[in-house]
């Protein structure tokens, strides 16, 4: 492919309202899937240059000036809204079963206290950590195991276990003995819990690139069969899996409510010590 010319991409630029490329950093997971999706389609605007990396590293560049937009979570944007403004017409986030962040626990046990987990302070650890304390009275001691162990070796060594993301999925149905973190939360709590959101640095004027970013999304929620084909193949889950966590157990439209429990997780975080003051919810 030849490149292009600088003239070209400044007049395409121009086209779609932008006065320079954007740098937009988003995640591997499947739930990050739909929000980037139309980027990698051929005959996309031009103007946006996608990064694929995890949501720590985009809070980083983020901070760093290194890119302009990045999908990160909730809970960084908590720890650093003094810098960000977030983009509020996208957001990731369940208001019931997500299969995402799944306690496992040995069988027969009614109480348990010592929990191994594989990443030190995830937004999801400290949910359960949230969870427990606020609802079921009940400090949890971590520990950290090497990330090679299986759920089996886990639970020989440990009360419970917790696991995110892909390794929950890959893991749900082999075993009744867990808790869906997410879904008992927001049964409890009656809130919508929000995954990840799409910030910005405070001083970035440049606002035109959200028109992308939206078709982008639009792009994602017309092709989620194929999404979840994708990011399938090489898994241990059917495809069905993915699909249907996209289809019907997230959503990637935030209203306004969605917004208001955010402001009531924050308050929750706020009380237990796990942010220093409840941060304001700045938009583009």
């Amino acid at each position: 492919m030849l490149p292009i010319s600088a003239d070209k991409q400044n007049a395409s630029l121009k086209f779609i309202g932008l006065t320079k490329m954007i740098h937009f950093a988003s995640t591997n997971e499947i739930i990050s899937q739909p929000l980037h999706y139309g980027m990698l389609q051929p005959g996309y605007q031009p103007g946006i240059h996608l990064t694929l990396q995890d949501t720590t590293q985009n809070l980083q560049h983020l901070l760093e000036g290194r890119v302009e937009v990045g999908v990160i979570s909730a809970l960084d944007y908590a720890r650093n809204s003094i810098e960000l403004k977030l983009i509020k017409e996208i957001a990731v986030w369940s208001g019931g079963v997500t299969r995402y962040a799944l306690l496992f626990f040995q069988a027969n046990l009614s109480r348990f206290q010592q929990v191994a987990a594989f990443q030190k302070d995830s937004q999801y650890q400290v949910l359960t950590d949230l969870l427990f304390k606020e609802y079921f009275e009940m400090e949890l001691d971590w520990y950290y195991p090497p990330e090679n162990g299986t759920l089996d070796t886990m639970l020989e060594l440990y009360q419970a276990c917790l696991l995110e993301k892909d390794e929950a999925l890959n893991n749900y149905f082999k075993s009744d003995n867990y808790l869906d973190i997410v879904e008992d939360w927001c049964d409890k709590t009656d809130l919508n819990f929000i995954h990840q959101v799409v910030a910005c640095p405070r001083e970035l004027n440049e606002t035109n690139f959200v028109e992308s970013l939206l078709l982008s999304r639009e792009l994602g929620m017309r092709n989620l069969m194929t999404i979840a084909k994708d990011y399938a193949v090489d898994k241990e889950p059917g495809w069905d899996v993915y699909f249907d966590l996209l289809n019907e157990h997230f959503s990637f439209f935030p209203q306004q409510d969605t917004w208001e429990g955010l402001k009531q997780y924050y308050e929750f975080l706020f009380y237990h010590g796990v942010i220093d003051s409840i941060p304001e919810l700045h938009f583009v």
